[in-house]
């Protein structure tokens, strides 16, 4: 939080935001949702995020992610969230978050039985993270990008979905 505070501080906001989204990240893996919610809600946070379409979707997404862990059951919060961090990256490049973004939706939507909207979600989730990995320049890093932990568990999540659910 100090680093974070003196980037803030210096006015290096891609750096506060950078600092700020590991500690919330962070938050969220240690189960400390009432802190993440807190960070994520603080206006410092929310008015940096609001003059940048990623920051700002950033942002929505671990809203959204913060709901779906909260265990209340009610998806349609988490959705919402998600959805505005999707609609913020429409008109963007094609950033990481996106496919966490589209991921994110197409579990959330499956949770809800609502098949029909998470087809769409789960190809282009599983295709965007093969469309990046295709895109780096050396095997070893194709082969590191896949395994991460959090992507490979997204894939073979979204693999089994897809198979799943039947062709869609």
């Amino acid at each position: 939080k100090v680093v974070r505070d003196e980037y803030f501080d210096k006015e290096d906001l891609k750096n506060y935001v950078t600092v700020n989204l590991i500690l919330l990240n962070y938050l969220i893996e240690s189960k400390k949702i009432f802190e993440a919610t807190d960070e994520l809600n603080k206006l410092q946070f929310i008015e940096v995020c609001e003059k940048n379409n990623i920051y700002n979707a950033s942002r929505e997404y671990l809203l959204g992610k913060v709901l779906s862990l909260n265990g209340n059951n009610d998806s349609s919060s988490s959705i919402e969230h998600y959805e505005k961090a999707h609609e913020l990256l429409s008109d963007e490049s094609v950033v990481e978050l996106t496919w966490k973004v589209l991921f994110a939706l197409a579990k959330t939507y499956t949770e809800r039985g609502n098949f029909n909207k998470a087809k769409n979600f789960i190809i282009y989730a599983r295709d965007l993270i093969y469309l990046i990995a295709e895109n780096l320049e050396t095997t070893h890093f194709k082969t590191a990008y896949l395994q991460k932990e959090e992507r490979r568990t997204a894939i073979e999540i979204l693999e089994k979905l897809h198979s799943d659910k039947g062709t869609f």
